[in-house]
């Protein structure tokens, strides 16, 4: 197990890692010594050893016990060791790690905070022992739940594999803690606004792509195909968009609460250099929003200039089938009156055009003339804008 005292801004290059890739790091200072102490442990049981065999001994300044992927029992362990007077519901609340970006205070009977954290998986960590092993094994793409319980002098945080932000805070714990006296609360006040911040997304290629969706929205041509993919598209980006805002709308709540009035009357945020960490921490998630909802209008806006264009070509379409349906109209209203004239001509009555009556067929075929001219005459107008309507 070894143990030292570091004073660097560095974390020692070598790290002890389990076989299941368990790992657990104590530091801690004492009130005599302002430098800090370090261990880390291959395994839960060591730690919890070395904290029952090393802590009741010493007066705390403050004690961060960090621990990677570990059984549930042994985080129970270790949550009944650091926090005697912990509420049962909130150490099932930890130890279940079903929620996330979530905290609550206890404000009696010890006064602690529990939360969980959403964080971004990261491939490197303060440890690069632990993490090459941790990496490999699990394949961690998906986001990192980290857990934490903290007193005005003790921080546990329980993960599964390491996160994003976790090599900076403990480089800004070796660092910024050596010479001064080591403060809980300012260490989770790092460890969230840090997660926060790497967990912002860049935007710009979010925005061009919905810039290039309102571009083009209304040059889709108005085949079946074309159309069902432009509305694909836009259902990705929105439900990226959606995904998005949801994750950031969580963390700036959680950064609200960790800011409440409730949380200024204890150790949380009674510090006014933490509560302009928040602040800050906050304006960030602030601007991004703001970015994510400009482009959520932008991509709204398209998508009704695409259903509004849809709908023009549905009337366009009708109107010309109206006026399709109305000279066809008109060119049966003209030739009615030649196809009754023409009817008698079939019908067993005499008329005084027939060969057998006459001793000429010329009135017959005058009539027929004259019906070809009348036809001829009033079906030219139609037929041309008949052919017009097909043709545009």
């Amino acid at each position: 197990m070894p143990c030292a005292t570091k004073g660097e801004a560095s974390p020692p290059v070598t790290t002890p890692v389990g076989r299941d890739g368990c790992l657990c790091v104590v530091t801690w200072q004492t009130a005599g010594r302002m430098s800090l102490q370090t261990c880390a442990l291959e395994s839960a049981a060591d730690a919890l050893v070395f904290l029952r065999n090393n802590l009741p001994g010493i007066a705390l300044c403050g004690l961060w016990v960090d621990m990677q992927k570990c059984s549930e029992e042994e985080h129970r362990q270790v949550l009944q060791l650091l926090y005697p007077n912990m509420q049962p519901s909130h150490v099932e609340a930890v130890l279940a790690n079903d929620m996330y970006d979530v905290v609550e205070l206890q404000p009696t009977e010890g006064e602690y905070v529990v939360g969980c954290l959403s964080c971004s998986p990261s491939h490197g960590g303060p440890f690069p022992a632990a993490t090459a092993m941790s990496r490999a094994e699990f394949g961690c793409e998906e986001g990192v739940l980290c857990s934490f319980v903290c007193s005005e002098r003790v921080l546990l945080t329980l993960h599964t594999a390491p996160f994003a932000g976790l090599a900076e805070l403990f480089r800004h714990v070796l660092r910024d803690n050596s010479q001064w006296p080591m403060s809980m609360s300012a260490i989770l006040c790092t460890l969230v606004c840090y997660t926060c911040e790497l967990s912002l997304p860049d935007p710009t290629a979010l925005i061009g792509e919905v810039d290039c969706i309102d571009e083009m929205m209304l040059l889709v041509a108005p085949g079946k195909r074309d159309q069902t993919d432009m509305l694909r598209r836009v259902a990705l980006l929105r439900r990226h968009l959606s995904a998005l805002n949801r994750k950031l709308q969580e963390k700036a709540k959680l950064i609200s609460e960790m800011t409440g009035p409730a949380m200024r009357t204890t150790f949380v945020s009674r510090e006014l250099h933490l509560g302009y960490m928040y602040r800050e921490a906050l304006e960030g998630l602030s601007q991004v929003l703001s970015r994510l909802e400009c482009a959520q209008d932008t991509l709204d806006h398209a998508n009704l200039n695409f259903m509004y264009a849809i709908t023009m070509r549905m009337s366009q379409t009708s109107a010309g089938c109206d006026r399709q349906v109305m000279i066809v109209n008109k060119i049966a209203t003209i030739c009615l009156p030649a196809i009754l004239v023409a009817s008698l001509f079939g019908m067993n009555c005499k008329v005084q055009w027939v060969a057998d009556d006459c001793d000429s067929l010329y009135p017959f075929w005058t009539i027929v003339a004259l019906m070809i001219v009348w036809m001829a005459a009033l079906l030219f107008q139609p037929v041309r804008d008949l052919i017009r309507e097909k043709g545009g």
